[in-house]
């Protein structure tokens, strides 16, 4: 008797066990949320086309409407943004796009959708110039244009009287007060074909405090030691708080121009310079000045005079 109340006990010992372990396996005790597991598929969007070193966004769904994460099956061939999507082609082949949706409480993981993109050779470039700098007159400035092949860009000036430009560095020099244009371009090489021409304009403004000159004074005109010339003099100029670059003599009636960087200046008449006044403009960074009075050309002689 004794016996078979140890094999009973034994029995509902095993019993009670195994109730035990159905429980632990199906969570029956648990308090956590139900998970319903719902199904969920993912779809994308039709593919975007996508250029060697450009970018492009693929756009993928989940019926679910939970978010979407993107990966890169192909990373030798391109990237992408994990949230947004955006794919970066860095070398010539197929790129493949996953989506993922991990899924919630109600929906169960979708399965993996992919899309593949061509990436393609484009052999057209743009160039794309920075912010414009600001630009004194007679101060420098550096422009900044890229290509996006990634070629070295070429500058050059549209508007050479207002500035000047160094054609690898682009450092920009304000000559005169305006409106400077500086081209860029990339003549492209066996891989790529020519880029078309960029400009970027920049305002060349002047420094506080400086002007115009003013009207040269002192403006003389004498025979020159050759035939059919005149020296012209100057006596004084304002110069407006800028160096004096040059002078512009003129004639009265018109016909003779005639410019030189310093004074006196020699003027070469057409036939004679009888009958002709001169007057002079000076130049600075700024711009010219008005002409100074006309004065009419001074002839010295030398006179002996005899008495008996």
């Amino acid at each position: 008797m004794e016996i078979v109340a140890s094999d009973r006990k034994k029995h509902e010992l095993s019993s009670a066990l195994a109730v035990l372990a159905v429980v632990s396996l199906c969570g029956c005790e648990s308090d956590g949320p139900a998970i319903e597991a719902r199904p969920q598929t993912i779809t994308f969007g039709d593919a975007p086309a996508l250029a060697l070193n450009g970018s492009a966004t693929v756009t993928a769904t989940a019926s679910s409407g939970l978010s979407i994460s993107y990966s890169s099956t192909t990373p030798t061939i391109c990237s992408v943004n994990i949230t947004t999507g955006v794919v970066t082609a860095m070398a010539v082949g197929t790129c493949v796009i996953a989506a993922n949706q991990s899924g919630n409480t109600t929906y169960a993981p979708a399965l993996q959708a992919t899309q593949s993109l061509p990436v393609v050779f484009d052999s057209s470039q743009t160039i794309t110039f920075g912010a414009a700098p600001t630009l004194s007159l007679g101060g420098t400035a550096t422009v900044v244009a890229t290509s996006n092949s990634g070629l070295a860009v070429s500058y050059s000036s549209t508007t050479p009287t207002v500035c000047s430009v160094d054609s690898h560095t682009g450092q920009v020099t304000g000559l005169a007060e305006g409106t400077c244009i500086i081209a860029a371009n990339q003549a492209g090489d066996v891989s790529y074909s020519a880029a078309t021409q960029t400009t970027l304009s920049i305002t060349v403004a002047a420094a506080s405090g400086i002007a115009v000159p003013g009207a040269p004074t002192g403006v003389t005109a004498t025979l020159g030691s050759t035939p059919d010339t005149v020296i012209v003099s100057v006596g004084s100029t304002n110069s407006g708080s800028s160096p004096i670059t040059g002078y512009t003599v003129s004639s009265s009636p018109a016909g003779i121009v005639v410019a030189g960087v310093t004074s006196p200046i020699t003027v070469t008449c057409p036939s004679t310079c009888g009958g002709y006044a001169f007057f002079v403009t000076a130049t600075n960074a700024v711009g010219n000045s008005v002409p100074s009075a006309p004065t009419d050309v001074l002839t010295t002689y030398d006179v002996v005079e005899t008495f008996l």
